[in-house]
């Protein structure tokens, strides 16, 4: 039995534009066939939609914060709906 697919909405406040953010979440996402979207907001934030089962979310998360976390003082996430997306991409 398959696992149900899950989304969420995530945003990034920090010093998370030009440290490479946007780039290893695609890679984050892609090895862990995450699929979504990221992209830099004209704020300074950086705004992330991802979709996949929970403990890939979950580790997929875990392991964004981990990367990234001497940058980001705050961040939130919130519960999306699938959207049945076919892979990760960076939005410019």
């Amino acid at each position: 039995m398959q696992e149900e697919i899950k989304a969420m909405h995530l945003v990034f406040e920090g010093r998370v534009q030009g440290v490479g953010f946007r780039y290893t979440a695609q890679s984050l996402a892609e090895r862990l066939g995450i699929k979504g979207w990221v992209k830099n907001l004209v704020d300074g934030r950086v705004e992330l939609f991802a979709e996949a089962q929970q403990r890939l979310l979950d580790k997929f998360l875990a392991d964004l914060l981990s990367f990234i976390k001497s940058h980001i003082y705050n961040h939130s996430a919130e519960d999306a709906q699938p959207q049945s997306l076919s892979s990760f991409r960076i939005i410019f």
